[in-house]
């Protein structure tokens, strides 16, 4: 038997004194009875989407009423996009132009139409938009009503992004509380809350990796081919929807394709290497056809505006590792995962921007260090019974509250970040062992970690190497991550699922929601003007 974290999971292939579990799981699988996380799931969905529905209210108020035009990350550019696909077009980088009515709105009357950086994107999100668009223009709504309708678009995304979060930890940690503390905690994000009222996307990545980390663990829990295929496909249209989330799914499908090999053996090689194959075809077609698709055009798969020449070269000697010492790389992304709010929706042309720092900043840093550390002393097999659970829990939070209270924003941020590659490294190496006897949870785990550190190596080698070629930092957006948000929520949240934890862990998440959206009321409106 595999265990993560104190907890055993039977294996999916077993021998000798093994052979009744794996026969009494087959026959639960046959007879169609869900596993435990199912059920927690089923029993609690539509409260779920009850949430989730309060989350589309919330940011349509936002982004209806609330925020100003062009006020969300580069969202004149993801407008435009949408806009010409509404006229059937297809933008082509380097050829695309934003349409008079985005450039007099966004820079001002007469302004000169812009060459469109985000024609780099493939077009999963804008072509969900574009119809929308389109319905709206068709029925004789001006310029402002179909800017709020792609705007719709995305709330209803993030909404269901939170919904799929939710779904997957419910099922994940069987916990049900739990799923609604992760979910909930997400949507608290300023961050998060700003991305769902604008039109990006980046809600859509995040929707699209939940759900498919949520296929995934009903895969490992069931075997069943029909949800493999729908992880597969999910997390194919997150690679479509935006280029960070192929880092994500290509270490996802090699420990899907070893997950195969390892429980299904070689007994019949050819059926197995087929079902890999069909997977393979699933994920990754989408994605190799968008990169033919920019090879016809620019002899590479994947370009990017660096094409358009926005930064000039200036090559600059640094360092792999010497540029995360110099510069605050970690904090910053972790500080922006939080909120970094505006673009130049306040003065046209002019990047004006908040982030929420202070208070807010302290309150989110200090749960994702709490959650962190703890996790780490959790997989270390120190939490065996109540009493030392207990001790722990008190030690941790006491030190979390007595750092961020004497210790600066930054340096309370670069703890948090140390902490949160130790708990991913070491869980990742106590899970290693379910390589030689697979277990669906430890599975889980390790396919997390791996595909946290995949992901992450790729993002800092990126930012390392535009800094090598512009000189100047650039990309420190937290929400990058949401390609990976899923599995590391699930690894700081699995530890709190015993006794009360997961009602303090729903009742911290509802707090972080009242700070949020203190802090839109206290500076983010401020900073539009509205108060």
């Amino acid at each position: 038997m595999a265990q993560v974290d104190g907890i055993t999971s039977g294996p999916v292939s077993a021998s000798g004194s093994n052979r009744e579990t794996k026969a009494v799981t087959q026959a639960r699988r046959s007879e169609g009875v869900p596993d435990a996380g199912w059920l927690e799931w089923r029993g609690t969905r539509r409260t779920c989407i009850v949430i989730a529905t309060l989350f589309f209210i919330k940011f349509a108020a936002f982004s209806l009423y609330l925020t100003p035009f062009w006020d969300i990350p580069d969202e004149s550019g993801h407008y435009a996009y949408v806009e010409d696909l509404s006229h059937g077009h297809l933008p082509v980088l380097g050829e695309a132009r934003m349409s008079q009515d985005v450039a007099d709105s966004w820079i001002g009357p007469g302004a000169r139409r812009g060459r469109n950086w985000i024609a780099q994107h493939p077009p999963l999100f804008y072509s969900l938009a574009a119809p929308v668009v389109a319905a709206v223009r068709a029925s004789g709504g001006d310029f402002s009503a179909q800017v709020h309708a792609a705007r719709l678009v995305s709330s209803l995304i993030g909404a269901l992004a939170i919904l799929g979060m939710m779904a997957f930890l419910t099922v994940a940690t069987g916990r049900r509380l739990l799923g609604i503390a992760g979910g909930v905690f997400l949507g608290a994000t300023p961050m998060f809350t700003q991305l769902g009222s604008g039109v990006t996307h980046d809600t859509l990545v995040a929707c699209t990796v939940a759900w498919a980390c949520y296929w995934l663990v009903r895969w490992l829990d069931s075997n069943r081919l029909s949800h493999a295929l729908w992880c597969a496909f999910i997390a194919g249209l997150s690679c479509v929807t935006k280029i960070t989330a192929l880092p994500m799914a290509i270490p996802l499908f090699f420990l899907m394709a070893l997950w195969m090999l390892r429980t299904r053996g070689l007994s019949t090689p050819l059926a197995t290497l087929a079902r890999i194959g069909l997977i393979w075809l699933v994920m990754f077609a989408p994605v190799v056809i968008w990169g033919i698709h920019n090879f016809l055009h620019f002899h590479e798969m994947f370009p990017n505006a660096g094409l358009l020449n926005v930064y000039p070269d200036n090559p600059t000697e640094m360092g792999f590792w010497e540029y995360m010492q110099k510069y605050p790389i970690w904090q910053v992304v972790l500080l922006n995962f939080i909120g970094l709010i505006g673009w130049m929706g306040t003065v046209p042309g002019s990047v004006v921007t908040v982030q929420a720092n202070g208070f807010i900043a302290q309150l989110f840093v200090g749960i994702l260090l709490f959650c962190s550390s703890f996790s780490i002393l959790h997989a270390s097999r120190l939490l065996r019974d109540d009493r030392r659970q207990l001790a722990c829990l008190a030690i941790v939070a006491v030190s979390c509250i007595a750092l961020g209270l004497t210790i600066s924003t930054y340096r309370y941020a670069t703890i948090t970040c140390i902490a949160i590659f130790i708990m991913t490294a070491w869980i990742g190496l106590r899970s290693l062992p379910t390589l030689l006897n697979p277990s669906a949870r430890p599975w889980l785990m390790l396919t997390g970690c791996i595909c946290i550190a995949f992901f992450t190596v790729l993002y800092y080698h990126h930012i390392w190497e535009n800094y090598t070629q512009i000189g100047r930092v650039k990309a420190l957006h937290g929400r990058y991550f949401y390609t990976v948000m899923p599995f590391l929520s699930l690894l700081m949240l699995w530890p709190l699922r015993k006794g009360l934890l997961p009602v303090a862990a729903v009742a911290v998440a509802a707090v972080s929601l009242f700070v949020s959206d203190a802090f839109f009321l206290h500076d983010a409106f401020v900073m539009y003007g509205l108060f």
